[in-house]
């Protein structure tokens, strides 16, 4: 799903020079910077960058954790709450969970927005 979101991200959002990924397997880092050459991929998330949280479910409140200062966190994990994550995090907490045909671009998404967050929050 993350690398479908990726791309979505680059059709619709922002162009690939503006993104960056963080992988910690440099393995998949290699995968992705071959799929997508113009986005930055490190095994390292920057702070003071909005984040977009991508990872298996049981692996959300750790990666979190670890997260440098984020303004603001997208989850898109199926199942944790944002609770949880505002739990690990100073950052305005979004949840969105998108339907499977997003995955082609033609899916919906329920977004939430966390007690931390805001309207800016929710329209970002």
């Amino acid at each position: 799903m993350g690398q479908a979101l990726l791309a979505g991200l680059i059709d619709t959002f922002a162009p690939a020079s503006e993104l960056a990924v963080i992988e910690p397997l440099a393995a998949v880092r290699a995968v992705l910077t071959e799929t997508f050459p113009a986005v930055t991929v490190s095994d390292r998330a920057a702070p003071a960058v909005p984040a977009v949280l991508a990872v298996k479910p049981h692996l959300a409140v750790a990666v979190a954790c670890g997260l440098p200062d984020v303004p603001r966190l997208l989850s898109v994990c199926a199942g944790v709450t944002t609770a949880a994550l505002e739990a690990v995090t100073s950052a305005a907490v979004v949840r969105c969970m998108p339907n499977t045909p997003a995955l082609i671009g033609l899916g919906a998404s329920g977004v939430a927005v966390g007690a931390s967050g805001n309207e800016d929050d929710l329209r970002w």
